[in-house]
């Protein structure tokens, strides 16, 4: 199906002698089907390998079983991958998360605050947050940091979000380290490293 759709870009890029069209049939070839935006766990898009029928058929059978982390692959393919389908996502995501995958509640915590495939809902966003950030989540707690920063679902609270960016940054997540840095009072940021350090 793949080589149809290239070739079909081909012949129409070859019929079609403009620089903009040539540019865009690139674009698509190069792509190979695989999607740009993917921000998913790594290993989910580079295991869809650009054949999503290949990674249903290997997934979805475990997945109907029960298995959790075929289920948040599967979620992550129809969230991320080429085949999106928001409510298919919030399904499998939903099925993952009651089971414990601390992953698919984080992503299902991002479905409910961005109100992707579902109405959008800070309290449940906050909700699935919580029960993964409580189990150690890096992204669940910069992302619970990240609400009670900007008050989505809970009342605004600066303390408890730069409590929650610690935990972040003590488990290495990028993001929360930087807001940790950034959200150091400037006091706290003299006392600690000494104004004598920087003579």
């Amino acid at each position: 199906m793949a080589d149809n759709l290239n070739n079909a870009f081909i012949e129409f890029a070859k019929k079609r002698k403009g620089i903009f069209i040539n540019f865009v049939c690139i674009i698509f070839i190069g792509s190979g089907g695989v999607s740009w935006g993917a921000s998913c766990e790594k290993g989910v898009p580079a295991s869809i390998g650009g054949k999503p029928l290949t990674f249903i058929n290997e997934w979805l059978p475990r997945a109907e079983k029960g298995n959790a982390i075929a289920q948040y692959k599967l979620a992550t393919m129809y969230d991320y991958g080429v085949l999106r389908n928001p409510k298919t996502a919030l399904k499998w995501y939903t099925l993952a998360a009651k089971q414990g995958n601390i992953d698919a509640q984080n992503n299902l915590g991002g479905m409910y605050k961005k109100g992707k495939g579902v109405p959008q809902n800070y309290k449940t966003a906050m909700k699935w947050y919580r029960l993964a950030a409580e189990e150690g989540c890096a992204d669940a707690q910069f992302n619970l940091g990240t609400m009670y920063f900007s008050g989505n679902g809970v009342s605004k609270d600066r303390q408890i979000a730069r409590e929650w960016w610690r935990f972040a940054a003590e488990r290495g997540h990028p993001g929360g380290q930087k807001m940790v840095n950034i959200s150091v009072p400037w006091w706290k940021f003299w006392a600690f490293y000494g104004w004598w350090r920087f003579w």
